[in-house]
């Protein structure tokens, strides 16, 4: 008993290097605290379409720390495959990365980043779609914002329906550029149309 009073009589000091001293018989006792990781946290992911290449951008909330981003792309939103990375220092805080892909330029390609903090924590952005439409347009597809970006040389019309079948927007879109905000869906798999192109798959 007397044992245990003196346990809780003994001073305890926090020192600002994260650890507690003592445990020697001096009143005092030793053990290391774990710094805190914020997770990682995306603010955007773009993909953005030019005459010879790709731009994709990828941009973290301030206080995220990533040592690891790896660009990943695919021809049918499932299997996907690293193409590009960029390392950052452990402790660095750099939130915006870039990559360029001019590889893919006239194919239809979805997009996404792989994101490993300094502790191997793996973080996915969602998957941005760009859809090629017999080189007479763009079509991009932004599952941050659930929006369609587009881009056509002449008019045509959109699709977009359910595993089932069911048409779940129909659109007229007129050449030019423009941007569609897409309805509040459940979340799943959809596909798209546009014209006389293939049907690609989004995910929502």
């Amino acid at each position: 008993m007397r044992f245990l009073l003196l346990l809780l009589l003994a001073p305890f000091t926090l020192f600002s290097q994260g650890k507690f001293f003592g445990g020697n018989g001096d009143g005092y006792h030793m053990a290391t605290l774990n710094a805190v990781v914020l997770p990682i946290k995306i603010e955007s992911f773009r993909v953005r379409n030019g005459e010879t290449k790709r731009t994709i951008e990828l941009t973290l909330s301030s206080g995220s720390k990533a040592c690891l981003v790896s660009l990943q792309r695919s021809q049918n939103a499932s299997n996907f495959l690293a193409i590009d990375s960029i390392v950052s220092p452990a402790g660095a805080t750099q939130t915006h990365f870039d990559f360029i892909d001019a590889a893919a330029i006239k194919s239809s390609i979805y997009y996404r980043c792989k994101i490993a903090d300094c502790n191997g924590q793996i973080t996915y952005s969602q998957v941005q779609m760009i859809h090629q439409i017999n080189q007479r347009g763009v079509i991009i597809y932004s599952s941050l914002d659930r929006s369609i970006h587009y881009n056509l040389e002449e008019d045509a019309d959109m699709l977009l329906y359910d595993v089932t079948g069911r048409i779940m927007l129909r659109k007229n879109l007129v050449r030019g550029q423009g941007v569609i905000q897409l309805p509040s869906f459940m979340n799943g798999i959809y596909f798209l149309k546009v014209g006389r192109s293939d049907t690609k798959t989004i995910v929502l």
